[in-house]
């Protein structure tokens, strides 16, 4: 009867030898052992991608999100993931309620901020930058991104 620890590490053994199939198995079986190890589900995700699983690795994603919704850099990634696959409203929705969720966090506020600039949604970037500088007043980074 393996634990969470063995199937993980089985996981990593597997990735290390180059057996994929093996390696995504493992994790898989880790996760329902321990769904909140987030760095297992991190592991599997970047898996997923590498072995151009595109669409397990949204779907691992999207399972993430819901196990642990109080962790929004799975929130954003997805968002990124969206944003490059095309799907440009789909990751502005999801960046919407990461923004709604988060109000107040800094680190949130910032990773968003940067976003919306690379992604040239002007209107956005200038609003996360204001809730930053309410967040963090004397934090003079965020006025000279604001202006």
């Amino acid at each position: 009867y393996r634990q969470h620890f063995e199937w993980s590490l089985i996981a990593r053994l597997h990735e290390e030898t180059g057996n994929q199939e093996k390696s995504i198995a493992a994790y898989r079986v880790a996760i329902r052992k321990a769904p909140y190890e987030l760095d297992t589900q991190r592991r599997l995700i970047k898996l997923l991608e590498s072995a151009g699983r595109e669409e397990e690795a949204i779907l691992q994603y999207r399972a993430v999100i819901r196990v642990a919704p109080w962790e929004p850099r799975f929130q954003i990634e997805l968002a990124g993931r969206r944003w490059k696959g095309g799907q440009q409203k789909a990751a502005t929705e999801l960046l919407s309620k990461v923004e709604r969720r988060f109000p107040r966090d800094a680190g949130v506020q910032s990773a968003l901020a940067e976003l919306y600039t690379r992604w040239e949604l002007h209107q956005k970037s200038v609003r996360a930058y204001e809730r930053l500088t309410r967040i963090e007043p004397t934090e003079i980074v965020h006025l000279i991104n604001l202006g």
